[in-house]
C-alpha cells in the first residue's frame, strides 16, 4: 500500500523528468495531502493524460486540489477518482473543472457520497462541457431531483454518450425525466440505472427506449 509519504518519493521523481503519461495510484493509502502532491505532478507534467487515483482516503478538501489542478490541464483525458469521500463540495469543485473541459473525456466520480447539491453542480456543468463522453457517477445519492437536472442536461449536451447512474436513489419518476430528455438526444448512447429503487414491472415502461438500461 502507499501511503502519502510513498506519493512524496514518486512525485519527487516523476517531477525530475515530467514525461510522466499514465499514474496509477488506485487501492492505496492516500489521504489529502498526497492528492496535493499529485496534484503539483498533474500541473507541472503536460504529459499526463491518464490518472487513476481511486479506492483512497480522499475527502472534500483533496477532491477540490486535485479538480482545481485538473482544470489547468490541457491534456488529461481519463480521470478516475471512485471510492473516495469526496461529497458535494469535491464534486462541486470537479463540475467546475468540467465547464468548458478541452481533453476530459473519462471521468469517474462514482462511490464519493455525492447527493442533490453536487449532482445539480455536475449536471448543470455538463451543459457546458463538449469533451466528457463517458462519465461513471455509480453508488452516489442522487435522487429524483438530479435526475431532472441531468434530464434537462441531455437536451444540450450533444457529446457524452455513455452515463452511468447505477445504485443510486432514482425513481421510475426521475427515469422518467431521463427517457423524456432522450427524445432530443441521439449522442447518447446508454443510460444505465440497474440498482436504483424501479422495480422490474415499473421498468417495462420503458421498453420501448433501448438505450436505457434496467
Amino acid at each position: 500500500m502507499i501511503t502519502d509519504f510513498g506519493v512524496e518519493i514518486l512525485s519527487e521523481e516523476l517531477l525530475k523528468h515530467k514525461i510522466v503519461t499514465f499514474l496509477g495510484l488506485y487501492k492505496n493509502q492516500i489521504t489529502d495531502a498526497g492528492a496535493r502532491l499529485v496534484a503539483r505532478v498533474i500541473e507541472e507534467c503536460p504529459s499526463l493524460k491518464t490518472l487513476k487515483i481511486g479506492a483512497n482516503k480522499i475527502t472534500s478538501e483533496g477532491g477540490k486540489i486535485l479538480a482545481q489542478a485538473i482544470q489547468k490541464s490541457r491534456t488529461i483525458f481519463d480521470v478516475g477518482m471512485w471510492g473516495n469521500s469526496i461529497g458535494d463540495e469535491g464534486a462541486k469543485a470537479f463540475a467546475t473543472a468540467l465547464r468548458n473541459h478541452p481533453s476530459l473525456t473519462n471521468l469517474s466520480l462514482a462511490f464519493n457520497g455525492i447527493s442533490t447539491e453536487g449532482g445539480k453542480c455536475i449536471a448543470e456543468a455538463l451543459k457546458e462541457n463538449s469533451s466528457v463522453r463517458i462519465f461513471w457517477l455509480t453508488q452516489n445519492e442522487f435522487n429524483d431531483e438530479v435526475a431532472e437536472n441531468f434530464a434537462e442536461m441531455l437536451r444540450v449536451n450533444r457529446t457524452l454518450t455513455n452515463l452511468w447512474l447505477i445504485e443510486n436513489k432514482i425513481t421510475v419518476q426521475g427515469a422518467k425525466f431521463l427517457m423524456e430528455a432522450l427524445t432530443d438526444n441521439t449522442a447518447l448512447k446508454e443510460i444505465c440505472l440497474q440498482g436504483n429503487p424501479i422495480t422490474s414491472e415499473e421498468a417495462e415502461a420503458f421498453e420501448n427506449e433501448n438505450r436505457m438500461f434496467f
